[in-house]
């Protein structure tokens, strides 16, 4: 999976850190597959991007990419308040 960009409409990486409580290199680095996130990662990601946490963990077996697009498609950032 290369460079998963969701600087797109209203999220963008610095956002989602946020929101899920991590750094925002944690993030970097998931989503260009340098790392994978650990159970309490994904945990937090599933709960602000409604994103199995699964597929946070195993993004190869898991289409991650199609995932976050799917969400972000149908994402109003509304739903989820600073």
């Amino acid at each position: 999976m290369k460079n998963i960009r969701l600087i797109k409409r209203r999220l963008d990486r610095q956002q989602l850190a946020e929101m899920a409580g991590v750094s925002l290199v944690t993030i970097h680095k998931i989503l260009n597959s340098e790392r994978h996130a650990g159970r309490k990662t994904a945990e937090k990601l599933e709960e602000v991007t409604g994103i199995e946490a699964p597929v946070w963990v195993w993004p190869e077996r898991y289409d991650l990419r199609g995932r976050i697009q799917e969400m972000m498609e149908d994402y109003d950032l509304n739903r989820h308040p600073r």
